[in-house]
């Protein structure tokens, strides 16, 4: 901006600026976006809104222009928000800003990506105790799944070549194994 007095007859002053600022957003943007709850088919995202209650989300693949017209766009007043729809073992970026009604938009937070689950996650945290001259016990991280194979055998076996076990049961025993043995365990 810039500014000078208007002297009447005598004309005008020097000119002084420019002075330059910039305008707030119609409404405060929101912060803090996070995403948790992940699944194979659902996250759900979640922010700090600052007074305002309506938002707008734009989610799509890993490095997905926003506003490219193959993103999906979704209006709400729930935080958090459920995303649905979303591909297993897929990344995805998301975005968020507040609808400020007739004033607009605030400025877009994000992205943040995440990725989501597989359909079958696989089990973690494989432990092995109680280990005797021909048992041992192994317990595992099920990860919302509640049936497994188990395949042991003695170190170095190919899979498919070792001893196979369907279970339900978390710890589960293994048995036959031959005493003084280093053997290995998968499970999945």
């Amino acid at each position: 901006i810039y500014v000078w007095a208007d002297c009447g007859v005598g004309g005008t002053s020097l000119i002084s600026g420019p002075v330059s600022f910039t305008t707030l957003p119609p409404c405060a943007a929101p912060t803090n976006l996070t995403v948790s709850a992940i699944g194979a088919d659902t996250a759900v995202v979640e922010w700090d809104a600052h007074g305002t209650t309506n938002w707008v989300i734009e989610f799509d693949t890993l490095g997905f222009t926003p506003g490219n017209g193959n993103s999906t766009i979704e209006n709400t007043t729930d935080n958090p928000f459920t995303l649905t729809g979303l591909s297993p073992e897929q990344t995805y970026d998301v975005y968020v800003w507040a609808d400020c009604g007739t004033d607009g938009h605030s400025d877009t937070l994000g992205p943040i990506n995440f990725t989501t689950q597989p359909v079958c996650p696989a089990p973690t945290n494989l432990v092995v105790s109680s280990i005797g001259a021909d048992t041992a016990v192994v317990t595992w991280d099920g990860n919302g799944t509640t049936s497994w194979v188990i395949e042991y055998g003695t170190v170095g076996f190919g899979l498919g070549n070792g001893t196979p076990l369907t279970t339900t049961d978390n710890p589960e025993t293994l048995t036959g194994l031959t005493p003084e043995t280093v053997h290995s365990v998968y499970i999945w």
